[in-house]
């Protein structure tokens, strides 16, 4: 049987050590880069637990991150008005500006990555790739509802 997973690992990893070089002159933690990220492309204004689910990440350090990243002025939160004990996250200009030097980086290690494919093989490799991580989140949220 394919050892699928293994190489999941090795490349997240990879990723990881390239994050922790590619981000050491900014101020913000190298697991938050993701937050700013998602926060201006898809969701602003969504709250910390909704958050949490989206990117797969247990909810104390998303709770973490955001306030590191509301000391940093990245985010700003406000009481959600339809659950009091809930915060919407928003990410500020500070985080808008430096979306692009995010979406540079990650892009260029994209690039990395994808060295040697033709872009049949690229775009196959993506689809694939969407799928195991929709039969992965499906897998997790039937297993682990709460």
């Amino acid at each position: 049987m394919a050892r699928i997973t293994r190489w999941i690992a090795i490349s997240e990893r990879c990723a990881m050590l390239f994050r922790m070089e590619a981000f050491k002159d900014i101020e913000i933690p190298v697991s938050s880069y993701m937050y700013i990220y998602y926060l201006c492309n898809h969701n602003e204004g969504i709250n910390q637990d909704s958050l949490a689910k989206k990117v797969y990440v247990n909810k104390s350090n998303v709770a973490r991150n955001i306030k590191a990243l509301e000391n940093s002025g990245y985010v700003y939160r406000e009481v959600d008005e339809n659950d009091k004990r809930a915060y919407k996250v928003y990410p500020t200009d500070k985080a808008y500006a430096i979306l692009p030097f995010i979406k540079n980086k990650m892009g260029y290690f994209n690039d990395v990555l994808c060295n040697g494919l033709t872009e049949d093989e690229v775009n196959t490799l993506n689809s694939l790739l969407i799928k195991v991580a929709k039969n992965a989140s499906t897998f997790i949220d039937s297993t682990y509802e709460e």
